[in-house]
């Protein structure tokens, strides 16, 4: 009996949703799938320097800002200088 119900219950009428909402709903998980993937990105690029004992988080509050990305560029570029990486107003920062 209870096979029955459920076979009822799957051989139900069903709601399919028209083109546009089914293209919005396909729009609105790719974007959420892109902004996880972002804030995976984000994540593996803070932890590169954490690796070598940097910690970028609790100096600055978004890595990838300019004041972080100035940073991380000055830290590719083999600058050590703690004071001058912690400048706030440093010539680091792009010319634009």
């Amino acid at each position: 009996m209870a096979g029955g119900a459920l076979n009822l219950w799957l051989s139900g009428p069903r709601f399919i949703p028209d083109c546009p909402q089914r293209e919005l709903r396909e729009a609105v998980r790719y974007r959420h799938r892109v902004i996880e993937e972002r804030a995976r990105e984000v994540n593996r690029i803070q932890k590169v320097p954490e690796g070598g004992h940097i910690k970028l988080g609790s100096v600055i509050s978004d890595v990838l800002g300019i004041s972080g990305r100035a940073m991380l560029r000055a830290l590719a570029q083999g600058e050590e200088d703690v004071e001058r990486l912690a400048d706030p107003v440093l010539e680091l920062r792009p010319i634009c």
